[in-house]
């Protein structure tokens, strides 16, 4: 019997293997900005628990504690997800760095994303815990919380009471740690735009308390309220754009420091009603933020990398030569 080969088809069916979704990884990037200065200003993303704080001493009210507690900063989460990290994360860690040297890019200052510079001989520095929420361990409904003045003071004795024996004895204790509570205003804010913003000012703002700076007022200073009348928190007032059309919100990086849209800068408080709040001491309705900054804690200006003055001055040029981003 003559058999036949059968002619291969020209067509395979293919099958599919359903996968379970994963996102991709990513990691802490390693940031440096201004390694050549001698302060620093760390900005930690990672999980981490903190011993010998300030925090681990004090309750939310100030009062000291009878006994340590822990304080634990969960590592930086931008999407309400797991421990790992992610590409959509990566970035924003990026963008709120990119950020943070902008505002601090006129003082003579390291901004870093790299543990360690606050202790290898450098001389004063101030690290920020960047993650979780303020219910983990602080019971205080605020996104960022600082040590005033520790930025230069990063270390101090104390006469804490111990137990319930109420005997006071010496501790040493670490002042120079803020916390800016990342998870709590993700939760507070919609867009990837406004939860970045946020979050590095409030990082400016909690850094500028440890840099010796009071929150600037306006009208009597009521504690706890955002108002460009009459508050604690100065919200700031509108400008006109540069092209004559549009407002902007205009406010200092003390005052309300939390607003995704607003302008926000370091202030000499020349606006109507300025004020310090009513619980601050000293009561300073004229806070100069750059003098304070560049003559308290150890640093100044950064030397300007182009000069002044209009003979020596430098222009960008197109491919055309014709001067451009001159406006």
């Amino acid at each position: 019997m003559k058999t036949t080969a059968k002619k291969p088809s020209r067509f395979r069916i293919l099958r599919h293997e359903t996968l379970e979704p994963r996102e991709m990884l990513a990691a802490i990037p390693a940031l440096t900005y201004n390694s050549a200065a001698n302060h620093t200003i760390y900005l930690n993303f990672a999980d981490t628990a903190y011993t010998g704080t300030i925090w681990n001493y004090t309750n939310s009210d100030g009062s000291w504690r009878r006994s340590d507690r822990t304080v634990h900063s969960a590592s930086f989460n931008f999407e309400s997800g797991t421990n790992t990290i992610t590409t959509d994360e990566e970035k924003a860690m990026r963008d709120i760095f990119a950020l943070v040297v902008e505002y601090f890019s006129p003082f003579n200052v390291c901004v870093t994303t790299v543990a360690g510079r606050t202790q290898l001989g450098k001389s004063g520095g101030v690290e920020v815990a960047i993650g979780g929420r303020n219910s983990d361990w602080l019971g205080i409904d605020y996104f960022g919380i600082s040590q005033p003045g520790s930025f230069s003071n990063a270390y101090e004795y104390y006469w804490v009471p111990i137990h319930v024996y109420e005997i006071p004895y010496q501790r040493h204790v670490n002042n120079n740690l803020v916390h800016v509570f990342s998870q709590s205003i993700v939760n507070s804010y919609d867009t990837y735009q406004a939860r970045v913003a946020v979050i590095a000012e409030t990082i400016v703002h909690e850094v500028g308390h440890s840099l010796g700076l009071e929150h600037h007022g306006v009208g009597n200073g009521a504690k706890g309220v955002v108002s460009s009348v009459n508050g604690e928190y100065y919200a700031g007032h509108q400008i006109v754009g540069a092209s004559g059309t549009g407002t902007r919100q205009r406010a200092p990086f003390m005052g309300s420091a939390s607003s995704s849209t607003a302008l926000l800068q370091w202030a000499y408080p020349n606006y109507t009603g300025a004020s310090t709040p009513q619980y601050s001491k000293p009561t300073n309705p004229t806070q100069n933020d750059l003098n304070i900054i560049t003559t308290k804690n150890g640093f100044g200006y950064r030397a300007d990398d182009y000069t002044v003055t209009t003979p020596m001055a430098q222009f960008g040029f197109g491919l055309t030569g014709v001067p451009t981003g001159l406006y």
